[in-house]
């Protein structure tokens, strides 16, 4: 990273080890190892964005559905991690890859990708599994976040 005109570090607190320490309530306010996350993948140019943005909640990087991703150790939704999350998806863009991940017809919370709906945004994920496979409903105006194990 250093080559590419990067001098900083992975912050105070970054115990170095290669295990992320992000909890799942830690998942979008870029609370534990999450901001070294980002700074690293920023520094080595596999995304984009400043390496050196803030330990905060605008520092996490956002996708093209106006949310934004984080990372957590988990579990989250009743899988395992660590996994990447994205928030405020639309029901139409959570069915949506929810399908390409786990097949068309999948039934949501059944495969790699879980998540929940709620008025939240962005929704933090929970540690265990829903209660049952939530349908996809489209007339809803809740916004999704869902969870892929990295």
């Amino acid at each position: 990273m250093t080559a590419r005109g990067w001098a900083g570090t992975a912050g105070a607190g970054v115990a170095g080890n290669g295990a992320l320490a992000i909890t799942v309530g830690q998942t979008f306010n870029n609370g534990g190892d999450q901001a070294a996350f980002w700074r690293g993948l920023r520094g080595s140019g596999l995304i984009s964005g400043d390496p050196n943005a803030p330990a905060t909640v605008a520092g996490l990087p956002s996708h093209g559905g106006g949310g934004v991703l984080g990372v957590t150790a988990g579990p989250a939704y009743g899988s395992p991690g660590p996994l990447i999350c994205a928030s405020g998806l639309t029901t139409k863009q959570a069915a949506g890859v929810d399908g390409l991940i786990d097949g068309a017809g999948a039934v949501n919370n059944t495969g790699s990708l879980r998540g929940a709906q709620g008025a939240a945004n962005p929704l933090p994920p929970v540690g265990g599994a829903p209660a049952a496979a939530t349908a996809y409903n489209e007339t809803t105006a809740n916004r999704w976040t869902v969870c892929m194990r990295l």
